[in-house]
């Protein structure tokens, strides 16, 4: 269940927010964190080739909604490597959606302690903490997450978000506008 702040927001606006900020999380997924940036099977060891099949099984799980199976999987794939961070953001994703959100935070700080220049390692910890009811602590990372990486329009989205889950509107139109002239209004 999202937070209960989440009721009281113009639900057009909040979901329009969210949907800008997950078209944006796709198309701003570095390739080093893609599964086909994994190299060519002609280059990979046997661990590395383990770790792409659990990604693209993960994966299609997701498509399939079966969270307990994603988590199971990226479980394994941080048991081959405990520096995966891409597995341990996408497995924090797989916990919120069972709405275990202390394993998704730990998850999440896990993923940005491994991958601290990724813009989207911070943004998934900030989504983590936007759904599990803690905006102000949502807030600070968002923050930082944008200020190294200005085009991820995800980040911008939530940072946006948080102010508009503490009722400063203000702010969250400051933030709006970092993206809109550039997203919304292509020329």
């Amino acid at each position: 269940m999202l937070h209960n702040n989440l009721r009281h927001l113009a639900p057009a606006v909040f979901f329009a927010l969210i949907a800008m900020a997950v078209n944006a999380q796709t198309q701003n997924t570095p390739a080093s964190v893609q599964p086909a940036a994994m190299g060519s099977a002609a280059t990979e060891s046997k661990p590395e080739l383990q770790m792409k099949g659990l990604d693209e099984q993960a994966q299609a799980a997701w498509s399939a909604k079966d969270w307990q199976k994603v988590i199971d999987l990226y479980t394994q794939a941080i048991a081959l490597d405990p520096k995966y961070a891409h597995g341990y953001r996408w497995r924090a994703y797989a916990l919120l959606e069972l709405e275990q959100y202390d394993l998704a935070i730990t998850d999440a700080h896990k993923g940005l302690k491994l991958a601290p220049k990724d813009g989207n390692a911070y943004n998934g910890l900030c989504w983590t903490l936007i759904l599990a009811g803690k905006a102000t602590q949502a807030q600070s990372v968002c923050a930082k997450g944008q200020a190294l990486d200005l085009i991820n329009l995800a980040i911008t989205a939530n940072l946006a978000g948080t102010y508009l889950l503490q009722g400063n509107k203000d702010q969250t139109s400051r933030v709006r506008q970092l993206f809109a002239p550039r997203h919304l209004n292509p020329q």
